[in-house]
């Protein structure tokens, strides 16, 4: 056993002991509420009886106090259920395999993204000379080209996102879904929560991927902008591969990544064989894949 596999063991039977100390606080919150329920009905049963008075107005106002802490109780009792939930969602992600795994829907269109002889400007300054490529359902191609040629602005223009004058032909197949893995964003002040719901993630399998890919848990708590630049490539990388896609435009998915995390890229590419548009540099990842590559020049 590693010291990794005891670590996550510990781990476990921290969580799941805290997970049995707050059944136990709900099951007493349960009670309570309905003590305080049976209270307030005593006392409404109380107000018809003339003969008592002193005792309708005490059991009136102690009817009132019984509603106030029946309410008390059941905040609190949603509360805890909303602890339970977000513990068991981490034991999950402990439990987990360390294969990482994607969304890839594959699309009954043949041709995904068709370029015959595209070129792109600023100001009618071209960025390359005319590229022609055919990315067919279920290939890998790299685009590759020296910084600044235009590799990003490429996906741009696939996203329809592009400034510039595109010029030659570019076609992407109709109602396709991209899922677009940019460089990070040093400015992204959201907390790892606010953004699996700004991006519609489950939080859950959200931190699974992340944790797979070693991101380390203390770190889960800071914003964004506040963690290394390897840590928030895992997190833009965990979205992509949470999100359904046809399609995967990847822009320098290896930086800031050590070789542990590299590998296993790769080995996710071998083994979902996505369509997938890829800007890398690194020799290696397109040896191993096999991939066709599309040189800017």
């Amino acid at each position: 056993m590693t010291l990794e596999d005891e670590s996550n063991i510990a781990y476990n039977a921290k969580l799941e002991k805290q997970i049995k100390n707050l059944h136990a606080s709900q099951q007493k919150m349960q009670t309570f509420a309905q003590r305080s329920e049976s209270n307030k009905n005593a006392g409404a049963k109380m107000k018809g009886d003339i003969r008592h008075r002193s005792t309708v107005y005490d059991k009136g106002f102690m009817g009132h106090k019984a509603a106030k802490k029946m309410k008390l109780a059941k905040n609190v009792e949603a509360r805890l259920d909303k602890n339970i939930e977000e513990r068991k969602g981490l034991l999950k992600n402990i439990e987990a395999d360390n294969d990482l795994a994607m969304n890839f829907v594959p699309d009954h269109h043949k041709h995904l993204i068709t370029a015959k002889g595209v070129s792109l400007a600023y100001d009618k300054l071209p960025l390359f000379q005319p590229t022609t490529f055919d990315l067919m359902r279920g290939h890998q191609f790299v685009i590759t080209g020296k910084n600044g040629i235009g590799k990003s602005s490429l996906f741009k223009a696939i996203t329809n996102t592009f400034a510039g004058t595109i010029t030659g032909k570019l076609h992407s197949a109709d109602k396709i879904s991209i899922s677009y893995l940019s460089q990070i964003e040093q400015s992204n002040n959201l907390s790892l929560k606010d953004f699996a719901q700004k991006h519609h993630l489950n939080y859950a399998d959200f931190l699974n991927i992340l944790h797979k890919l070693g991101t380390e848990r203390d770190i889960f708590t800071n914003s964004i902008n506040q963690m290394s630049s390897g840590q928030q490539k895992k997190i833009y990388l965990a979205k992509s591969l949470l999100e359904p896609a046809n399609l995967y435009l990847w822009d320098e998915p290896l930086n800031y990544l050590d070789v542990f995390n590299q590998e296993q890229i790769i080995q996710l590419i071998k083994k979902y064989h996505p369509t997938i548009l890829v800007i890398e540099h690194d020799q290696r990842f397109i040896d191993e894949l096999g991939a066709q590559v599309i040189h800017l020049t």
